[in-house]
């Protein structure tokens, strides 16, 4: 039983990697850009289940223990590695580090709104990981993943190959990031009725 949360990231990983070759292969995406792509769609989902799952951590967490708090841990940080190469490989690809800066420097902010993204997600790890020293306060900026996602989506919608080139890839970006924002408030709300 407690091993299940384990096999669910296996399988997670799958999906997302054969949804990311998927779309990869209809926008016949070229080398290194493919591999910065591929980072990006594959750790923009791994994200979008992180948050989703950390609405739920305190049932799955009484149901499943450790390993889900390692599955929570490992996704988490497998999202953050990801998104972070995805930037680094554009800069590679462009050999320009103008892509960091584009959001502040364009006029396009949300367009370009992948770094400010970033730099929320990793703001919000941070806090995890302090979150023995700050006691209640680390969950205030932890909350940053929720600001992080809907720059993400928007960046993902207005900036990607995928929503560019499969026009249906919009929708499931836009569905994906607007059930990473509610599902927290949506949980809670059901909680404060269920107590009556």
């Amino acid at each position: 039983m407690r091993s299940k949360p384990l096999t669910a990231f296996a399988l997670v990983l799958v999906i997302a990697v054969a949804i990311t070759v998927i779309l990869l292969s209809a926008a016949e995406t070229p080398g290194l850009y493919g591999w910065a792509r591929g980072a990006a769609l594959v750790g923009y989902l791994f994200a979008v289940l992180s948050i989703i799952s950390s609405a739920y951590v305190r049932p799955l967490v009484r149901r499943y223990r450790q390993p889900f708090v390692r599955l929570h841990h490992w996704v988490s940080l497998s999202a953050l590695l990801l998104l972070t190469l995805h930037p680094v490989l554009l800069v590679i690809v462009m050999g320009s580090p103008q892509v960091l800066t584009a959001a502040y420097t364009s006029g396009e902010f949300f367009r370009y709104g992948g770094s400010p993204a970033l730099v929320a997600f990793m703001l919000a790890a941070a806090a995890a990981l302090a979150r023995a020293r700050w006691n209640k306060t680390w969950r205030y900026i932890h909350w940053l993943n929720y600001l992080a996602l809907v720059l993400g989506t928007i960046h993902a919608i207005l900036a990607g190959t995928s929503a560019a080139v499969l026009p249906g890839m919009t929708w499931v970006f836009a569905l994906a990031g607007v059930a990473g924002v509610i599902v927290y408030p949506v949980r809670r709300l059901r909680e404060r009725v269920s107590r009556g």
